[in-house]
């Protein structure tokens, strides 16, 4: 028997062995189950598709329970784009914009079995879009929109053939992979956008490939550089990142999110503890009608789903009270609250 032979006699009994887990998994009910990746692929691999039936594929991504569905972790307001919380939209291109809030809406979608019918009538736009991303500068934009993209890529399963569906995934992990490379200090929105939370999203997203277990380390290392190196140890960020306070907090909170839907840390211990000093000082920064101190503009108008899904992250008694007599239409947390009590009002930056 030729090489050739072996290897695709090799590779069916691979994708039968991938089919039937695909099945197990799909009986599993518990969003919190954890999922160990099953489907051998990496970047090294990319120029193969993974030994996987596409059918099989799309029907798994159709009907799993496990992972919970991202439109069911990040609470939101309707016609409010989590993607774009802290962030002035007029300061985006039309298509950029116009592009994220369709994947926003097409990821609120309660049925994914009708997502090739949604996607129907574009599925050559992200192909092109993934052909066109090679020579795309890096920019907040982008960086949303390939966030946007790997909330859907599940979705567009239904959508696409097998193999640009995989150069799209394998694509966009490369870009995230590169943003490691991207400095902290020059482009620090930039940086957590794709080094840690795109990388979060895929290893949440996609827990029976063997790529997600990479990503989780980098998300993990990424993010918690940049809460630790970005605030001043009693998080405040520094003097010249103050205007992405919210865009960073966003992008964390939503990075908790994940986290809390696996019951997992997604930072380290000592990011945590930024963290939730971060929340403090957002509100802190708070005018009474909701907008940001030192900011005007769209960017730092009033975002009440952030700070609610903040304040549930920093579960801290103190800021929850600040938030309820400080922030417009923030409800108390807390039963019993100590209304009189309040921390101190002053901050002192190193």
């Amino acid at each position: 028997m030729s090489t050739a032979s072996l290897t695709e006699d090799f590779q069916g009994q691979t994708s039968k062995k991938i089919s039937r887990k695909l099945q197990a998994l799909r009986k599993k009910r518990t969003p919190h189950q954890k999922v160990s990746p099953f489907i051998p692929w990496s970047l090294e691999d990319d120029a193969d598709t993974p030994p996987v039936c596409w059918s099989e594929w799309q029907k798994h991504l159709a009907e799993r329970q496990v992972p919970a569905d991202t439109s069911e972790i990040f609470a939101s307001r309707k016609n409010v784009c989590v993607l774009l919380w802290g962030i002035d939209e007029s300061e985006l291109d039309l298509e950029c914009a116009e592009l994220i809030h369709f994947l926003q809406r097409a990821s609120r979608s309660k049925r994914l079995r009708n997502s090739a019918v949604l996607f129907a009538d574009r599925s050559t736009d992200f192909i092109d879009w993934h052909v066109a991303a090679k020579e795309r500068e890096l920019d907040c934009g982008f960086a949303l929109e390939c966030l946007a993209m790997v909330y859907c890529l599940p979705r567009l399963a239904a959508a696409l053939e097998p193999e640009p569906w995989w150069d799209l995934f394998s694509g966009l992990v490369q870009i995230s992979t590169d943003a490691t490379a991207l400095s902290l200090d020059d482009q620090p929105l930039l940086h957590q956008l794709l080094a840690g939370e795109l990388a979060l999203a895929f290893h949440f997203s996609f827990p029976e490939v063997s790529v997600q277990r990479d990503l989780a380390k980098q998300a993990r290392d990424q993010l918690s550089l940049g809460m630790v190196e970005l605030l001043d140890g009693e998080g405040l960020p520094h003097a010249d990142n103050l205007m992405l306070l919210r865009p960073l907090l966003a992008c964390w909170s939503r990075a908790y999110s994940l986290g809390e839907a696996t019951g997992k840390h997604v930072v380290r211990r000592d990011a945590r503890v930024q963290y939730e000093w971060c929340v403090r000082q957002a509100i802190r920064l708070t005018r009474s009608d909701g907008s940001q101190s030192l900011q005007g503009g769209v960017s730092g108008g009033w975002c009440p789903d952030l700070f609610d899904l903040a304040l549930d992250h920093s579960n801290d008694l103190d800021d929850d009270e600040v938030a309820r007599l400080s922030l417009p239409g923030v409800q108390s947390r807390h039963r019993g609250g100590r209304f009189d009590q309040l921390p101190s009002a002053s901050v002192h930056s190193e």
